[in-house]
């Protein structure tokens, strides 16, 4: 039996995003079924910045695997969220999203994209979901309930295409004003 011990400084927590596959590994005994990494990408922690990795989303018209990430400095008690950009194959692609409205705090509850490419974050602080193009151009703030919890984007349609998950376990459907 393993005792499992816990990291005793920030420098010794480890994270990341990564590809893995199922595999098979021979072993004296047999064949054993295992995961392991096509690539990966760590995050450190420590130092002065902090990398939390909050969400995640793939954008299948720009091939990109889109990841939400809010760096804190704490001795600063600053936090900066940005969306980090790789290729399927794991390069780390320039430049990052900086979103707006970070500062002590990270404001984002979620991200998502819709089947044209548009990227949503749903802005907590703010009831808003924020809409960028598939290359980080903000293009619109979309006034949500503000007990939204998770947010989804849908075809471009007169009657709007953002669609949020409300607290109590609706979904509403807001257009580009606002209005559901």
């Amino acid at each position: 039996q393993h005792a499992r011990t816990e990291p005793t400084t920030a420098e010794e927590v480890e994270q990341g995003i990564g590809r893995f596959r199922g595999a098979e590994e021979r072993t004296r005994t047999g064949s054993e079924a295992v995961i392991e990494p096509v690539w990966t990408v760590p995050f450190p922690s420590g130092g002065t910045t902090q990398t939390n990795v909050t969400r995640m989303a793939y954008n299948p018209i720009s091939g990109e695997v889109l990841v939400m990430a809010a760096l804190t400095v704490p001795q600063q008690r600053t936090t900066d969220v940005v969306v980090q950009r790789f290729s399927a194959d794991g390069r780390r692609l320039d430049p990052d999203w900086n979103l707006p409205d970070d500062g002590q705090i990270d404001p984002y509850l979620d991200l998502a994209v819709g089947p044209d490419g548009r990227v949503y974050v749903l802005h907590m602080l703010r009831g808003e979901a924020r809409v960028f193009e598939p290359d980080g151009a903000e293009v619109a703030a979309v006034p949500v309930a503000r007990d939204a919890r998770g947010g989804a984007g849908g075809p471009p349609d007169a009657d709007g295409a953002v669609f949020a998950l409300r607290e109590h376990g609706t979904i509403e459907r807001y257009a580009d004003d606002g209005t559901v």
